[in-house]
Parts: C-alpha cells; structure tokens; sequence
C-alpha cells in the first residue's frame, strides 16, 4: 500500500511539515522551486505565501484552493531521501516544477 499524508502543517516560509501512514515525518521546503514556478502555471499563486499557508490535507495528499495538488508518493520519496544517518528528517525540496 502506498503511503498517504496524514498531517500537514505550514511551518513559516514556503516550508510545511508532513507525517505520513507509514511513521515517515519530515519537512520540505517548496521556495526555491516556487521562485521558478512558469508564469500562468497553475503553481503561480502558491508563490504569495499566504496563499501559499493556505494548503490543506485532501484525499491522502494536500492541495491549495486553486486545485493545485502533489503526488503523495512524490513528497514520500523527497522526504525520505532527506534522511540523515539517524533516520531523523532534514529539509528536501520537492520536484515539481516540470507539473507548473
């Protein structure tokens, strides 16, 4: 089974804190690819942040009032390559910007 996100939370900045069905928990800070997001992509708005402060958990992932959504699987799969020797989470950037 695939992991769902369970909990989102806006940490400050473009960074939100995640907490998945499988235990993973980590942070990923979006602003760097969000500073890059095409213009009239449907990522654009999220660059306000607080607009951006706005996600929400929906269905097993998070989305923003304008329908923008991330594939679970891949925050998943940023987060846990964000892991340190101790399995304690740093902050990875999500790859998105080829969906804007």
């Amino acid at each position: 089974m695939l992991p769902k996100v369970i909990h989102v939370r806006h940490v400050g900045g473009y960074k939100l804190e995640f907490s998945f069905s499988d235990g993973l928990k980590g942070i990923l800070d979006w602003g760097p690819r969000l500073r890059r997001a095409k213009a009239g992509g449907i990522f654009e708005p999220l660059q306000r942040p607080k607009y951006f402060a706005q996600v929400e958990l929906w269905e097993g992932t998070i989305r923003w009032p304008n329908g923008a959504d991330v594939c679970p699987e891949m925050l998943h799969e940023e987060i846990s390559a964000g892991l340190n020797v101790h399995g304690e989470a740093r902050e990875a950037m999500p790859t998105f910007a080829e969906y804007s």
